[in-house]
């Protein structure tokens, strides 16, 4: 499907959306656990990283773009 404009249309397939919704989770628990950053390195932990890298992957494929499904109503 194409989007006014040209652009693809951002739908998620079944399984990158169930990641996407697992990495943002992930996300909020890195936050809210406050380990994003590792104090011992002065840097972003390790496990943010991942979990940025693979988040980034995964939008990446999607022109950078969040679900369409999860943007109620577009």
């Amino acid at each position: 499907m194409m989007l006014e404009g040209g652009y693809d249309s951002m739908d998620y397939s079944p399984e990158d959306l169930a990641r996407y919704q697992q990495l943002k989770a992930e996300q909020e628990q890195l936050r809210d656990a406050n380990q994003i950053m590792d104090p011992a390195k002065g840097d972003l932990s390790d496990a943010w990283l991942r979990n940025w890298h693979e988040f980034e992957q995964l939008r990446n494929r999607y022109n950078g773009m969040p679900p369409k499904q999860l943007q109620g109503g577009v």
